[in-house]
């Protein structure tokens, strides 16, 4: 097919249609690993830089020290508290590089975002599969406890079928005082 089309039309639209065709592959490979739950950092490594790649964007040291970094964090955290680690790290990137990879993280799902209540973005690592989880967050001391529950996976599954709704995700943050802030 794609020699039909060569044939038919000049280089750069078959270099459209091919850069297309491989965004679609990249994609595809990168959803197909996160939902068999990424933990290998070395997997990751290699479909950001694809994605980086499709993108058009170069893959430089600077994105891979934060997206290091990212995944070897264990807790949420904030870009200033990524731009903290990276400057402990001695890694060489500004904090404008750190904020637009951060943002290059979340598009390609590496990354998940959570607005803490307060309107600072917390970032933490997305594992994909079954690690799905919700959050807790303490509006006086931002302390979040994440936790799952069957019944609430329950509940919302009722409440899409009884809309005819077909759920992709969904995002739950319950907002309150943890104990040692009560």
């Amino acid at each position: 097919m794609l020699l039909m089309l060569a044939k038919r039309h000049t280089l750069q639209p078959l270099k459209s249609i091919l850069m297309v065709s491989k965004c679609v592959l990249t994609l595809a490979w990168h959803h197909n690993l996160l939902a068999r739950s990424i933990i290998n950092y070395q997997e990751v490594a290699v479909a950001f830089e694809t994605f980086l790649r499709t993108k058009g964007l170069r893959v430089t040291n600077p994105r891979r020290d934060i997206l290091r970094i990212a995944w070897g964090s264990p807790e949420h955290f904030t870009a200033d508290q990524m731009y903290a680690w990276v400057l402990e790290d001695d890694a060489d990137a500004s904090r404008a590089t750190v904020y637009r990879t951060l943002a290059l993280l979340s598009e390609a799902d590496f990354l998940s975002t959570l607005n803490d209540g307060k309107g600072t973005v917390l970032y933490e690592k997305n594992l994909g599969g079954d690690s799905h989880h919700d959050h807790m967050i303490c509006l006086s001391c931002r302390k979040i406890i994440e936790f799952v529950s069957a019944d609430i996976e329950r509940i919302q599954d009722e409440v899409a079928l009884l809309h005819k709704f077909k759920l992709i995700t969904h995002t739950l943050r319950l907002e309150g005082l943890c104990v040692s802030c009560r």
